[in-house]
């Protein structure tokens, strides 16, 4: 079997993209799965998703971590019974934040983020 050369740049730029973006972007790029997921009703993807973003979380920067692991246990859950649309709201309303914040660091109105070792 042979893959399509247009799907191969496809998965190469993605690949590329994911592998120098910012921790940021990568919050980004994960919410974008678990929202993609929700609208094909993807369980697996949605799961593994929401999971990234859990461990993602650094809970020794005050409440808004555990506010966070709450909001994402719900979403897991959401999918979990079939509310794909109520936990895609949530999902994006979450990721909308994460863009403006994206975009800030990238326009220099904030300090890069860097990866904590």
């Amino acid at each position: 079997m042979t893959i399509n050369p247009y799907a191969r740049q496809a998965r190469n730029y993605r690949e590329h993209d994911i592998l120098n973006a910012d921790p940021v972007k990568l919050v980004v790029l994960t919410y974008d799965a678990a929202i993609s997921a929700c609208g094909r009703k993807d369980l697996g993807t949605a799961t593994r998703a929401i999971h990234e973003l859990i461990k993602s979380l650094d809970f020794e920067q005050g409440d808004l971590p555990a506010r966070l692991l709450a909001l994402y246990q719900w979403t897991s859950d959401e999918c979990r019974s079939g509310r794909w649309d109520a936990a895609a709201e949530v999902l994006l309303e979450l990721r909308s934040t994460w863009s403006q914040l994206q975009k800030q660091t990238v326009a220099g109105a904030l300090p890069a983020f860097t990866a904590s070792a």
